[in-house]
């Protein structure tokens, strides 16, 4: 089977393999070993076109008034983007 243009499709995720462990985030991070406390995670911030990454535990110090914080509480789902850069 072929899609527009000739495109095969492409395989599903299942078939790609599987994600090593240590980047899985199926449970908290507490439960993923020792050392990953729960305000250890990484947290990305954006300041108009600026991007910085931080620890949770960071967040007090990083918001000022007026920030819009956006808290994410959907579940985690068993999936993966097969991501490719295009070099060139």
């Amino acid at each position: 089977m072929t899609l527009a243009m000739g495109v095969p499709p492409r395989e599903p995720v299942r078939k790609w393999g599987s994600v090593p462990e240590e980047l899985s985030a199926r449970v908290p991070a507490e439960q993923r070993g020792p050392g990953l406390d729960r305000d250890a995670v990484r947290l990305l911030v954006s300041r108009g076109t600026a991007v910085s990454h931080h620890s949770f535990r960071e967040l007090p110090r990083l918001l000022r008034a007026g920030d819009l914080l956006v808290v994410n509480t959907s579940p985690t789902l068993a999936a993966a983007v097969d991501g490719r850069r295009q070099r060139g």
